[in-house]
């Protein structure tokens, strides 16, 4: 191979290096957190959750995203009604409906993506005071609670 040809490969391979050739944004992995929301307490006997209203705090949240896609009724409230508002990732409003109830326990996941060098662990994530429980007639109950069942970073 003669030296023109081989500066010839060299160059446009640079500059694929320098600038990354797609697929995997340059290089750079960005960490992912898998968050399980849940509710705790103990039902009375014949009783069953009807509805969920709680928001997941993030903080700090720069850097993190998340889109409605990331969210999905899991464990407890899988074949649920789950609605979240994800347009402010530092304050994440999850509202879930079951018309025939569900136990307590994991009723949520959600994924929240950090760009590389995002402060992302386990201690970002938190339950907002003021969630509701209610029942299948809609009153609220009491000694539930929800937490933050798991964060396991990726």
């Amino acid at each position: 191979m003669t030296l023109k040809k081989l500066s010839g490969l060299l160059l446009p391979l640079s500059v694929l290096v320098m600038f990354g050739c797609g697929g995997g944004g340059g290089g750079e992995a960005g960490t992912t957190a898998v968050v399980k929301v849940a509710t705790f307490g103990n039902l009375s006997s014949g009783s069953a959750i009807g509805g969920i209203s709680a928001n997941v705090l993030v903080n700090p949240s720069s850097g993190i995203s998340i889109v409605a896609g990331d969210v999905a009724a899991t464990g407890a409230g899988a074949g649920s009604t789950l609605i979240p508002n994800v347009n402010n990732v530092a304050n994440v409003a999850l509202g879930l409906i079951n018309a025939t109830g569900i136990q307590t326990g994991e009723f949520a996941t959600l994924i929240f993506t950090g760009v590389a060098g995002a402060s992302l662990g386990s201690g970002n994530f938190t339950i907002a005071d003021g969630a509701k429980i209610v029942d299948l007639n809609g009153s609220e109950i009491p000694g539930i609670t929800v937490v933050i069942q798991s964060v396991t970073l990726q």
